[in-house]
């Protein structure tokens, strides 16, 4: 942060380790080095408490005024929480999605998370390999076979014979 915007009783945002605390300015020291001026700041770390030891900074090791950059970690927080939310919520329904086809097929699903499954949960995506397609393939050709089509002669025994352009003409008899 620039020497001339730093105020003397202000509190501004400083780094130390894994987050932001507030560091309060109790006064800005300049001294002119030839044709040079070295600013430094005399303050306090809020956190650490009213006994909290007096330590020197450099301008450039605060990041900008508190409320301003507490605004913006709390927004990036809000915006972590809110991504990690849609995330849990996409590999839920995925994981729902993996569990169905199992259902499906008519196969208990296998512990773990090994790459070989038939079906398995990927970035958000369900993953059907070759031992997957199969079993699919198998239970469409079974639910196909089980489901039996009614013939011409039954549909005309339940619902009388058909009526408009489906009659047959007989070039013989000419009816």
């Amino acid at each position: 942060m620039q020497a001339a915007k730093i105020k003397v009783g202000e509190v501004y945002a400083y780094w130390r380790g894994s987050e932001y605390v507030r560091y309060a300015v109790d006064a800005k020291i300049t001294r002119n080095e030839g044709d040079r001026a070295q600013t430094t700041l005399e303050g306090r770390i809020i956190e650490d408490g009213r006994a909290a030891l007096k330590f020197t900074l450099s301008p450039e090791d605060l990041k900008g005024p508190y409320q301003e950059v507490a605004e913006l970690v709390e927004r990036k927080a809000k915006e972590d929480a809110k991504r990690k939310t849609e995330e849990d919520a996409k590999r839920a329904a995925t994981e729902r999605d993996r569990l169905t086809l199992y259902r499906f097929v008519g196969v208990k699903p296998p512990k773990g998370k090994d790459y070989d499954q038939p079906f398995r949960a990927s970035y958000g995506s369900v993953d059907i390999r070759q031992a997957g397609v199969r079993l699919l393939i198998e239970k469409i050709e079974k639910l196909e076979a089980e489901k039996k089509r009614p013939t011409r002669a039954e549909i005309d025994a339940q619902s009388g014979p058909s009526q408009g352009t489906e009659t047959v003409w007989d070039k013989a008899t000419g009816e």
